[in-house]
């Protein structure tokens, strides 16, 4: 950095072109992982050195260049500290596997943009008692006032009751679903008939992609000791 400064007059910062999100237990658990550890992808920037690189929207970020990322802090003074323009060997979770991604790391623009791609969006509205989430379609209007980019579909959140078993997962009004256990959410009917599946799959975790005021983010929710995982009354 003290180079940097006497070459350039200023300390350059290293830039991969995604947002992070540190990994919590639930998450582990609903993308495979071994252990709490590591920095989860929610978003990637559509030209940044990550997307060149082939990073993609929940790959799990292991290390970089063999030093190991154990929270986000870790992934991003790593990555600060490598100059732009030099290639980094990040080690990545994917799908249950490990595996090897190189990109040439870009320096810090003034706005990063982040962007990513989404399905088309359907209409309807439903309030479901045992799910607990009053989910409605993402209108224009509802997207303007929640600063939700075009680009972004699924349901926006309009109310959660406080006997919902989602409640714990950190979901609030205003959030727009974008996928559940990695399957898009087109509808609200969709979005409750794949959490009420969820609840009865007698799998571990429900993970959520959620979209709040235009950031994306994971939610995870584990079903060890939940009630009702058949009840659709």
């Amino acid at each position: 950095m003290i180079a940097q400064l006497k070459a350039r007059g200023r300390v350059e910062r290293g830039w991969l072109g995604v947002r992070i999100q540190d990994v919590t237990p639930e998450l582990a658990q609903s993308f495979g992982l071994p252990k709490a550890e590591g920095g989860l992808v929610a978003e990637v920037s559509a030209d940044g050195p990550a997307a060149q690189a082939g990073f993609e929207q929940g790959d799990v970020i292991l290390s970089v260049n063999g030093q190991t990322v154990t929270k986000k802090r870790d992934l991003l003074l790593a990555l600060a500290a490598i100059p732009s323009g030099q290639k980094a060997e990040l080690e990545v979770w994917r799908q249950g596997a490990e595996m090897v991604l190189r990109p040439i790391i870009g320096e810090m623009p003034a706005s990063p943009q982040i962007t990513t791609n989404a399905p088309p969006q359907n209409r309807a509205t439903r309030k479901d008692f045992t799910i607990g989430l009053n989910l409605a379609p993402l209108t224009e209007a509802r997207r303007e006032l929640l600063a939700i980019p075009t680009n972004i579909s699924g349901v926006v959140v309009l109310s959660v009751d406080d006997q919902s078993v989602f409640l714990g997962t950190g979901i609030r009004p205003g959030d727009v679903i974008e996928s559940i256990n990695q399957v898009p959410v087109t509808s609200s009917e969709e979005a409750i008939s794949q959490l009420k599946q969820a609840l009865r799959s007698g799998g571990k975790t429900v993970l959520m992609l959620i979209n709040r005021h235009g950031t994306n983010r994971y939610a995870a929710m584990s079903l060890d000791n939940k009630p009702d995982r058949g009840d659709d009354t």
